[in-house]
């Protein structure tokens, strides 16, 4: 009988202990989690702009007012259906004239060209701190808020075809600057957010194709400079997973008292998604690992973006391909890491068209090699941030500058036909000989922030589509 006893006394402890480890939270975990949701309550997301004289306020801010406006623009989006939701894409995609587009779009462009100027405007702010709806702490709340401002995208790509349809090429090449800008600053909340970002480049690609290859030398010696911030000012995709971290922590966690408002809503938003019998006992045996397991995933994904491209994307594949017993822990971020890379080097084509564009009008002739008049933008860049061979293929009508991206198709950007010698071009020249080229992304930010030190599917993917 003592034998027995002393087994169960035993057993007793052991399911102690276990229940201990999954049930109870751990004190120090805690207060990270504490700790990293009031410093994401707090963010500023300061980055370079691409405006020379940025606007007070943040991205936000300026946003906000115009957010009912463009949700009911993509309502009418909506309304198309099938068949006119495609001949619009047909349309920003290049596949048709813009003397195509339907009256109710035709219509809708109109009325809801001010919003659309005014979601454009809003990335002139000194941040890109997104408003409240769009915020990490709001991924679960009712609304799909990130959707309506990808409707200013839509419209902005129409606003700048028919822009070049009318002759007036350096507005349509300034807008498809705030376009990509746009795309910047909806990266910066989350993966959702970067997400959205990269479809509104996708959409952008095309507009700011024509929009460069017809516009001035003394626009696209603007743009050209724009671009080159915009492309510094995009948030790391470390970053992006820095947030997808602490967002999955707290969608694992317990109410606390000490954490902001928003926090404590985004938990209980998880917790009444989850709020069957059987959902709430699979959290509780399985939210400890799960929240272990996410963590060290987690910081293998952070590892591999010191890798070169395309070694970080391989192991990042076999993280993501290790057997996980744990049904909550499926993150796959390797798609949208190709995508953000695919972004990044759209931007370096049309750098480098408008380079090659100034260097053929200041001389009269097209280098036979893209290397020498397009040095890498970030010259130290890893992973999806780094940058990929472009060429130039002077083959057809108009000289090309082309990049492969990750599905291997080619981009390409055809070269504007500017005149040489003009004078916008030899003002260029001699501005360019006095002022530094902003060539990585650490030169950008110390000149924006002096003496501030800047560093390098159970998500935040919710409701979220390819692009349509």
């Amino acid at each position: 009988m003592r034998l027995r006893g002393k087994i169960i006394v035993a057993l007793a402890g052991a399911v102690a202990a276990a229940l201990a480890w999954l049930l109870v939270p751990r004190r120090a975990q805690r207060e990270q989690l504490i700790e990293a949701a009031w410093a994401e309550e707090r963010a500023a997301d300061m980055r370079p702009s691409h405006v020379a004289a940025p606007l007070p306020g943040s991205f936000g801010e300026l946003l906000e007012p115009h957010l009912a406006a463009l949700h009911e623009s993509y309502a009418t989006y909506k309304r198309l259906g099938p068949a006119g939701m495609n001949r619009v894409m047909r349309i920003y995609n290049g596949q048709d004239p813009i003397a195509q587009l339907g009256s109710d779009s035709s219509v809708d462009l109109v009325q809801h060209r001010a919003a659309m100027h005014g979601a454009l405007k809003a990335t002139h702010a000194r941040s890109a701190r997104a408003p409240p709806s769009l915020r990490l702490f709001a991924a679960l709340r009712p609304g799909d808020p990130f959707t309506d401002v990808q409707q200013a995208a839509r419209l902005a790509a129409l606003d700048v075809l028919t822009l070049v349809d009318q002759g007036r090429a350096d507005a349509a090449a300034y807008e498809c600057a705030d376009m990509l800008a746009l795309g910047r600053d909806l990266s910066y909340p989350s993966v959702l957010g970067r997400m959205i970002g990269v479809a509104v480049t996708s959409v952008s690609s095309y507009a700011c194709v024509r929009a460069l290859s017809v516009a001035s030398a003394g626009a696209l010696e603007g743009v050209r400079a724009q671009l080159i911030a915009i492309r510094a000012g995009t948030p790391r995709f470390a970053d992006v997973l820095q947030r997808e971290r602490l967002f999955q922590q707290l969608l694992l966690a317990d109410p606390d008292a000490r954490l902001p408002e928003g926090a404590r809503t985004l938990i209980a938003d998880a917790h009444e998604q989850n709020g069957t019998f059987f959902d709430g006992l699979g959290r509780a045996l399985l939210r400890a690992n799960a929240r272990d397991r996410l963590a060290a995933r987690t910081a293998a994904f952070l590892d591999a973006q010191r890798l070169d491209w395309p070694a970080c994307a391989e192991q990042m594949e076999r993280v993501t391909q290790r057997f996980e017993w744990n049904p909550m822990v499926r993150d796959s971020f390797v798609p949208l890491l190709r995508r953000h890379r695919d972004g990044v080097l759209k931007i370096d084509a049309l750098v480098c068209a408008a380079s090659l564009s100034l260097a053929r009008a200041r001389t009269g002739a097209l280098p036979r090699d893209a290397a020498p008049a397009c040095p890498p933008i970030e010259p130290e860049a890893k992973c999806g941030e780094q940058g990929a061979s472009l060429r130039i293929l002077d083959e057809g009508e108009a000289p090309q500058v082309s990049v492969t991206l990750s599905d291997g198709s080619d981009y390409a950007v055809p070269l504007a036909r500017t005149q040489q010698g003009s004078a916008a071009i030899c003002r260029a020249a001699a501005e360019e000989a006095t002022t530094p080229r902003p060539a990585t992304r650490a030169r950008l930010r110390q000149r924006a922030f002096p003496g501030k030190v800047c560093a390098a599917e159970r998500s935040s993917i919710r409701g979220c589509r390819d692009e349509a």
